[in-house]
């Protein structure tokens, strides 16, 4: 289990590592907030939980990201919606994953997962 996660951790450091060194623009403002990212970082680590750890069922899983996002009042359509577009930015998505990361890591700092 933690040589999946240690792996998964170490693709997207080195994906991020190479769209880095591929980019040549710098962005002059970021596409995405900061809310956005923590609350995808949260979602990482209910799927971490959910589904690497506790090996939840499918079923049970997608109740859980949906109490997830109606806990905290974010249309999960609109939200995949921003995320999917995100994606498309090299530079934007790139950047977004890093800060994802770090509120993964304090996320899980803060309560075991």
């Amino acid at each position: 289990m933690q040589n999946r996660i240690l792996t998964l951790a170490t693709i997207i450091f080195v994906a991020a590592g190479i769209f880095q060194e591929c980019s040549t623009s710098t962005p002059t403002s970021k596409k995405y907030s900061y809310g956005q990212v923590v609350t995808y970082a949260e979602l990482l680590v209910l799927h971490e939980r959910e589904k690497m750890v506790y090996s939840t069922p499918d079923s049970i899983y997608r109740n859980r990201v949906n109490q997830f996002f109606s806990q905290r009042k974010i249309a999960k359509e609109e939200f995949e919606k921003r995320i999917i577009e995100l994606s498309r930015d090299n530079d934007a998505w790139r950047s977004f994953l890093m800060e994802a990361t770090v509120a993964v890591d304090s996320i899980k700092s803060a309560k075991p997962v």
